[in-house]
């Protein structure tokens, strides 16, 4: 759980969208490396890093009056809540992906090799990656940019 320092629902706000924001520049750069390929590495780091992001975007949304504040904000129809809920459940698709995709054996990932005192990582093509691809694009398609 995030401990909240903000004293208004304004802060709140600004840091959940700031989030997504920085969760937008995640994505991107994770979409742009994986056209070509990603060490398995690589893309355990980015599951661990969407995991930490998307449970921070939880937590704030979880701030009693935080969604009827967005919604004030954004105007004009905007669902707070809604729009979090879809960027949230986005978000696991990507998780799942990794999760169902990444080879593994009784629930152990196969993520590298241990040879002549190395580690060597799995490495997945950029065409093995298509899937994640799309899945990150779902998500990078929720977060408007500033």
């Amino acid at each position: 759980m995030t401990v909240h320092t903000a004293k208004t629902l304004e802060e709140d706000y600004n840091s959940l969208r700031s989030l997504a924001l920085s969760l937008r520049s995640t994505l991107e750069s994770a979409y742009n490396a994986a056209a070509s390929g990603r060490s398995g590495r690589l893309i355990i780091d980015d599951y661990l890093t969407i995991g930490s992001i998307r449970d921070q975007i939880v937590d704030y949304a979880s701030i009693a009056g935080l969604a009827a504040y967005g919604d004030s904000v954004e105007g004009g129809g905007y669902d707070t809540q809604a729009e979090y809920a879809a960027l949230v459940s986005a978000i696991n698709s990507v998780l799942s992906w990794i999760e169902s995709n990444f080879p593994s054996s009784n629930g152990y990932v196969l993520a590298a090799t241990l040879t002549g005192g190395t580690v060597v990582w799995r490495s997945f093509t950029g065409s093995q990656l298509s899937g994640y691809r799309s899945a990150l694009q779902s998500v990078i398609d929720l977060i408007q940019a500033q």
